[in-house]
């Protein structure tokens, strides 16, 4: 189906629905008047629910965590209502290929046209029944909702609230590009340290350069240069340990023996770079922030027509 690989891969086509299938959104529903009978979850899908946690988190979902799972699942369920009622899974080339596959696994000999399994799927009730299908028609909803938020131009106000809400998040932490020497633990067992205090005077009496200094130690898989790591990455290689070391070292300056899990090492930090809070008029924080604020305004608009939509099917919210 060539026309179909290529609506896959060109993404103005993407948006083109998205759009249309926002439009199908907003339009009026045909049963708006109809009564509905309240949409709830029976006994086997809560504890389908609770197993499903249990078995991916390794302990039971309290009461709460129970409770957000079924609202999320219901959820999803009405939104996928909302597609059915909108055509939305006759409208998608990704799921209608989703449902011919099916089709021809079920019966690889057919002779079916693909509009022909297509139309087979949709009378089986197969497009209810497929995870994946679900799962798209779900998200093509949220998509479409979304699309309605609030687009123009982020104001320095909500600029300035969202920095003030992820303000820890664009902290920069200090870094240190280093040269050590490393005296194995395995190797030298117990003489590791009293070697490493040893090569540290004979560096401090003849002032030997960092190159030449690396013959006094043991070769090290992971290298004797580091570029520029913060704390929790050195924590993360070498040791809480040997990452408070590090920092406590003076730029230009031989220190040690700092302890790993490997050894024991001599550092010299041959770059510090101090931690820092970017402002809000730096380019790359300013960029981050209007996502920010957009996917605030999108994530917003969804909550509020969920509020509608849970009426609609007779759930609190």
């Amino acid at each position: 189906m060539p026309w179909l690989n290529w609506i896959l891969r060109y993404r103005p086509a993407h948006f083109a629905l998205a759009g249309f299938a926002g439009w199908l959104l907003l339009a009026p529903p045909a049963d708006q008047g109809e009564v509905r009978e309240p949409l709830a979850l029976g006994p086997e899908r809560i504890e389908a629910l609770r197993e499903g946690w249990a078995a991916a988190m390794g302990r039971e979902p309290d009461e709460a965590e129970l409770q957000s799972l079924q609202r999320q699942e219901i959820d999803d369920e009405i939104l996928f209502r909302e597609a059915l009622a909108r055509s939305l899974h006759r409208l998608d080339p990704v799921v209608k290929q989703r449902l011919v596959l099916n089709m021809r696994f079920l019966d690889p000999q057919t002779i079916a046209s693909d509009e022909q399994l297509f139309e087979q799927a949709i009378a089986l009730g197969m497009q209810g029944n497929d995870v994946v299908v679900r799962r798209r028609l779900v998200q093509i909803m949220e998509l479409s909702i979304q699309e309605g938020a609030d687009r123009s131009p982020v104001s320095d106000t909500e600029l300035a609230a969202m920095y003030e809400k992820r303000r820890e998040e664009f902290a920069l932490p200090a870094r240190w590009r280093i040269t050590q020497v490393y005296f194995s633990a395995d190797r030298r067992k117990e003489r590791a340290a009293g070697d490493a205090r040893a090569a540290l005077e004979q560096l401090r009496r003849e002032a030997l350069e960092p190159q030449a200094a690396l013959a006094l130690g043991d070769p090290f898989l992971g290298g004797h240069q580091l570029p520029l790591l913060n704390a929790l990455q050195l924590a993360g290689q070498f040791g809480e340990e040997f990452a408070r070391g590090v920092g406590a070292c003076a730029t230009g300056q031989w220190c040690g023996p700092i302890a790993s899990s490997y050894g024991e090492h001599l550092v010299r930090v041959e770059e510090a770079e101090a931690g820092r809070m970017p402002g809000l008029d730096e380019p790359d924080v300013r960029r981050r922030l209007e996502s920010d604020v957009l996917r605030e305004r999108a994530r917003r608009t969804l909550a509020e027509a969920m509020v509608t939509l849970r009426g609609k099917y007779g759930v609190k919210s």
